[in-house]
């Protein structure tokens, strides 16, 4: 998924930021966006808010936690979290332009400075050690040839029996890609491993219609051959593009 991302520009990623920004408030308008999705999902390519919820079922969570999400896509999942959960939420992506096309939607929506992107390489946080008190991954961790470096960075910034969580969508399922990540966790130094299955993503039909509405408006904002790249990158990462399959999500702590 990310690597779609990574074949964007810095100024395609922009380009498509405004042209989510236009087709958003345009919908609102006339239709009330999703809770947690002000943006109507397009920011997003995990749209179900309810299993995004999950992520804070282990360990110790309260509102006002800090969370560091490794990978950044444009911003949706970290600023659903921060209004849903009510945490802070930093988001880490090595793409300069999707980081800037996360700050950028950012501007549409009142989250504030509880959900911020920085520019950096996952095996590289820029943050001091023992800073947050979860680390989440939805988007750019699962299709890292070696995963293993970020997952000792997120070791690192993670408080003592703080909580991290990777979410494994259907085309990740199999058994033997839990058992590859269960084995990269321990590798690199967590413990009290937990895999739950999770459903399929239910997607509310408003962000497909959405979703339909972005498409259509990069027909008409973009010029060619800008916009075949960004449209494929959307339809990619559609949330409508196949038949959703059940995932996992695997859960690990830091030693305390």
């Amino acid at each position: 998924m990310d690597g779609i991302w990574d074949g964007l520009s810095d100024e395609d990623c922009l380009a498509l930021a405004e042209t989510i920004a236009r087709v958003a408030r345009d919908l609102s308008r006339s239709l009330p966006a999703p809770h947690g999705a002000p943006l109507f999902g397009l920011d997003m390519t995990v749209g179900d808010a309810r299993l995004l919820d999950r992520f804070s079922q282990h360990g110790i969570f309260r509102k006002y936690q800090r969370a560091v999400s490794l990978g950044c896509g444009l911003g949706g999942t970290g600023r659903c979290w921060a209004v849903r959960l009510g945490c802070s939420v930093v988001s880490v992506d090595p793409h300069a332009g999707l980081i800037a096309a996360a700050r950028r939607l950012g501007t549409q929506t009142a989250v504030g400075e509880r959900a911020r992107f920085e520019s950096a390489a996952l095996d590289s946080l820029p943050f001091r050690d023992r800073l947050f008190t979860h680390a989440w991954s939805v988007e750019r961790l699962d299709d890292l040839a070696d995963p293993l470096p970020a997952l000792r960075e997120a070791l690192r910034v993670l408080r003592p029996s703080g909580a991290f969580a990777i979410y494994l969508p259907g085309r990740s399922r199999t058994d033997a890609d839990v058992w590859r990540w269960s084995g990269h966790l321990s590798a690199a130094g967590f413990e009290a491993l937990h895999v739950q299955s999770v459903p399929a993503p239910e997607i509310p039909p408003i962000m497909l219609h959405a979703e339909r509405q972005l498409l259509a408006a990069l027909r008409g904002a973009l010029a060619e051959p800008a916009r075949a790249r960004i449209a494929s990158a959307v339809r990619a990462t559609s949330k409508s593009a196949a038949a959703p399959a059940p995932g996992a999500l695997l859960f690990a702590e830091r030693p305390s």
